[in-house]
């Protein structure tokens, strides 16, 4: 068992699933007759009530009669000062499920955050999507990071450009990555057997890069093909595969 909180932002451009295992509480315990409750709360609320600093435990619960309310406390201060917030659920909103498989991805990279933050700090702040281009590895499709390994740059990614816009109006930025000696991909793995170009979200793709990077692992992606979701999790898979060079 555990907590699982997931999100989805306005524009409907990204999903966020985060799992709590129940053995990251002090305390962890869920008595409803279905096992798993569920309930929705606005992230800015949630957000709010949490805006404290210096808190040392973080009291979460919600009865079964009041499904309307969920109760937040925040102890701070060794226990010498305690807040509680009422935050209003929304009981008629339909819980969002997306399940994405890596193993059935063709396309597996993985990118050291530091680096790969600053890669798309060369992107204009406000440059809205950015094209990812893989195309496959000449002959191995599965190479892990090696400092003496000659450089195969085929991992691009360059800021989308619409194609019916006037020339001249949109100045495109390209940043091409080798993924055999390149310092900010960890691991380049491309299964299939033709180049794909995938457009996402820069914000979003942004968000997750510096997420891995506080919470200092590794950034994996998958992708499978064109229009397709992007799946973007931390991982610290390939360090112990001797890819790790810190």
């Amino acid at each position: 068992g555990g907590l699982t909180i997931k999100a989805i932002n306005t524009a409907r451009s990204a999903f966020l699933s985060v799992t709590f295992k129940s053995t990251s509480f002090d305390t962890f315990s869920v008595t409803v007759a279905e096992g798993t409750l569920q309930t929705a709360v606005y992230a800015k609320h949630l957000l709010a009530a949490l805006r404290t600093q210096k808190v040392d435990r973080v009291f979460l619960s919600q009865g079964v009669d009041t499904p309307e309310k969920m109760s937040i406390q925040l102890e701070c201060g060794r226990g010498t000062l305690r807040k509680t917030f009422g935050v209003h659920c929304i009981t008629d909103v339909a819980h969002v499920r997306a399940t994405l498989d890596p193993s059935t991805m063709p396309i597996k990279i993985a990118f050291r955050p530091k680096e790969l933050g600053r890669m798309l700090s060369h992107f204009q702040s406000s440059q809205e999507d950015i094209t990812i281009s893989c195309a496959p590895e000449d002959g191995v499709g599965d190479v892990l990071r090696d400092a003496n390994a000659p450089a195969t740059r085929n991992l691009k990614l360059s800021s989308y450009v619409d194609p019916n816009a006037p020339a001249g109006q949109a100045l495109q930025t390209s940043v091409s990555l080798d993924s055999g000696g390149q310092e900010a991909v960890l691991r380049y793995e491309h299964d299939g057997g033709e180049k794909v170009d995938l457009t996402v979200n820069l914000k979003d793709f942004r968000v997750m890069t510096g997420l891995c990077e506080q919470l200092d692992v590794d950034v994996a992606v998958y992708i499978d093909s064109p229009g397709a979701p992007l799946l973007v999790k931390p991982t610290i898979e390939y360090r112990a595969m001797g890819g790790d060079h810190r």
